[in-house]
């Protein structure tokens, strides 16, 4: 098993020196707006306030997280965000264009750190990866850039495969599915474009015509769909669908492959951040960093569950295969 290390590049800036302890004092406010659940996000939180120990903020010593959790329900995001205003935070960290959006309308004064974001500038949340120029800063990386290499494993691990079933939010990350109609049409594979706003809608894609022709799917996430990730894979394990996601969470939890970024250690970095706002830093003066390393992450028992003999080559390619 091997694993490359998660490397971030700043938007043209060097990173600046931090302190390893956090001055002592009164305890300072912290708002986590969480997009989806605790059971299925706690990990990320966890690795948010485990990083800010670290540094020296240690909860109810000198430090207190509010947390607010969406459930993946994007009309939730305005509301839970004036919640942590009104609770008196002196920052706000969250993962995601709309929470992210949400926040940003709530306030233009207390710092916004993102965890992750979808490409932050065309977004329209910052003003330049170097120069943030308001109250939000953070990580970002641009998904479309890998949707083209997701799509490549998948047909590598599923030779033949001819038709993907697309499953997505249609409230969300309409430029993966764009850049996925893109990248498919030159590899001349046929796509099955499926709405996801619950898990009521897994049944409908027995109903499509062509279902048969149907032999894999390709997940694309945002916080609705990271919230049924089991329903979902437990219904392609079912139907003997392989699956292709973003983030190792899904393998994890059932997914065949995922090559995308590594989500706990967007949250660690972030809490360098936060740890930097609390000591005086401006979010305008904080460069966003931009990931540059993916990881690919293999399910060995979803593949011999799916009847799937995965090349030994393949495997020693990835970065993590559970085994």
């Amino acid at each position: 098993m091997r694993r490359r290390d998660f490397m971030f590049v700043l938007g043209g800036a060097a990173a600046m020196p931090f302190a390893a302890h956090a001055q002592q004092g009164p305890l300072r406010k912290v708002g986590f707006l969480g997009a989806n659940t605790p059971e299925t996000a706690g990990h990320l939180a966890d690795a948010f306030a485990a990083r800010l120990q670290k540094l020296g903020w240690t909860a109810g010593k000198n430090l207190a997280i509010e947390y607010r959790w969406a459930a993946g329900q994007t009309a939730k995001f305005r509301d839970l965000t004036d919640e942590l205003i009104a609770a008196g935070v002196e920052v706000i960290v969250t993962s995601g264009n709309a929470p992210a959006l949400a926040a940003a309308r709530a306030t233009t004064t207390i710092p916004i750190v993102l965890a992750s974001s979808a490409d932050i500038v065309s977004a329209g949340l910052v003003k330049s990866l170097s120069h943030p120029g308001g109250n939000v800063t953070g990580l970002t990386f641009v998904p479309e850039d890998t949707v083209g290499k997701r799509l490549e494993l998948l047909k590598e691990a599923v030779p033949g495969v001819s038709r993907i079933g697309v499953l997505y939010n249609p409230d969300a990350n309409p430029e993966q599915v764009a850049a996925l109609r893109e990248v498919a049409a030159k590899q001349a594979t046929a796509l099955s474009i499926i709405e996801f706003k619950g898990s009521a809608d897994l049944e409908r894609i027995n109903a499509l015509p062509e279902r048969s022709d149907i032999k894999a799917l390709f997940i694309v996430s945002d916080p609705l769909v990271f919230v049924n990730r089991i329903a979902i894979n437990r219904f392609a394990l079912t139907e003997r669908l392989p699956t292709v996601h973003m983030l190792r969470e899904y393998v994890v939890d059932g997914g065949l492959l995922a090559y995308g970024p590594h989500f706990p250690d967007f949250f660690s970095r972030a809490a360098d951040f936060v740890d930097k706002i609390l000591r005086g830093t401006k979010p305008e003066d904080l460069p966003v960093e931009r990931a540059t390393t993916f990881r690919m992450v293999v399910n060995l028992r979803t593949a011999k569950a799916l009847g799937l003999a995965i090349p030994e080559a393949f495997l020693l390619r990835a970065d993590e295969v559970i085994e």
